[in-house]
């Protein structure tokens, strides 16, 4: 994906907590991204200092949870935590509804070979590790 920017100017050593709009000054796309840039370095870090490395929720316990059988891998609905950075898998039918965040989201494992975002998966052998 490619897109037009002006420039990009974060620096988390800058220490800023957010960007003031300032009446009769031209809005730039470097402004938005540099408040986009602080909010997800915000949430980024308050993740890991909190839950540390890794962490898949109590709220969605089969999280990224691998199940083997015969000549099949599924991964199961739900988030985890890597690095501070949310990782979802938003899972198949049929959805079921989750009053805190307002929204449907699916219940069933994915097959490894079907993820949306992992067209083409490579074969993998039944003779672990993996």
């Amino acid at each position: 994906m490619s897109f037009d920017n002006s420039r990009f100017t974060f620096n988390a050593w800058n220490n800023f907590l957010g960007v003031v709009m300032q009446q009769g000054r031209v809005q730039l796309d470097a402004d938005w991204n540099e408040q986009a840039s602080q909010i997800v370095r915000r949430v980024q870090s308050g993740m890991f200092d909190t839950v540390g490395q890794a962490v898949v929720p109590r709220e969605t316990p089969d999280g990224f949870r691998i199940e083997a059988n015969s000549n099949n891998l599924t991964i199961g609905p739900g988030r985890i935590y890597v690095d501070g950075i949310q990782a979802e898998n938003h899972g198949l039918s049929p959805d079921t509804w989750d009053s805190h965040l307002a929204e449907l989201t699916g219940s069933a494992f994915v097959n490894y070979f079907e993820q949306p975002y992992y067209p083409d998966a490579p074969a993998w052998t039944g003779n672990g590790p993996h």
